[in-house]
């Protein structure tokens, strides 16, 4: 008969807690981008007669979860909209507020827009008229981890028209 020493009081502990440890769910680290509320706002006259009032801002209670097991790594992108108010002529044109999930019934084939999140909307003064204006959004979806830059039109009749203007990662 062998004689195997017996296992001491510490080392029987350190090997219940590797047995625990390998039966247990790990809980993933989880980020949250951005971590706090952000909000953003710009008002802008061109040739005073058209006026443009931005406010991008992100959702509290709204976000993109990605899972990254590899990592043991969750990340969760809060929604960003951008309220949209503009003036021709000191009259209200349009009041729009305009996400990711807005813009993607305008391009319903495109996977990109699963999970796509606005980054930032901005006026582009270089291409609005006195009879339109050009807003730039920018979007990113953090699963593909690939950008987009589309072009809102939006015309004296409040009509929106939207243009894809580039895909880059």
């Amino acid at each position: 008969m062998g004689c195997h020493p017996k296992p001491t009081k510490k080392q029987r502990i350190d090997r219940a807690i590797i047995t625990f440890s390998e039966h247990q769910n790990y809980m993933p680290e989880i980020k949250i981008i951005p971590e706090q509320y952000n909000e953003i706002v710009t008002d802008t006259i061109l040739d005073s007669s058209i006026r443009v009032r931005i406010k991008n801002y992100s959702h509290m209670n709204e976000a993109i979860v990605i899972n990254k097991s590899e990592e043991k790594l969750e990340e969760q992108y809060r929604i960003i909209s951008s309220d949209i108010q503009v003036y021709f002529n000191d009259n209200k044109t349009i009041t729009a507020t305009i996400n990711a999930n807005h813009i993607s019934k305008e391009f319903k084939t495109d996977q990109f827009w699963d999970n796509a999140n606005i980054q930032y909307s901005w006026l582009n003064q270089e291409q609005s008229t006195k009879d339109k204006v050009a807003l730039n959004i920018t979007l990113y979806n953090p699963l593909l981890d690939l950008h987009k830059s589309l072009t809102l039109t939006i015309d004296k009749q409040g009509i929106k028209t939207y243009s894809e203007e580039t895909k880059f990662i």
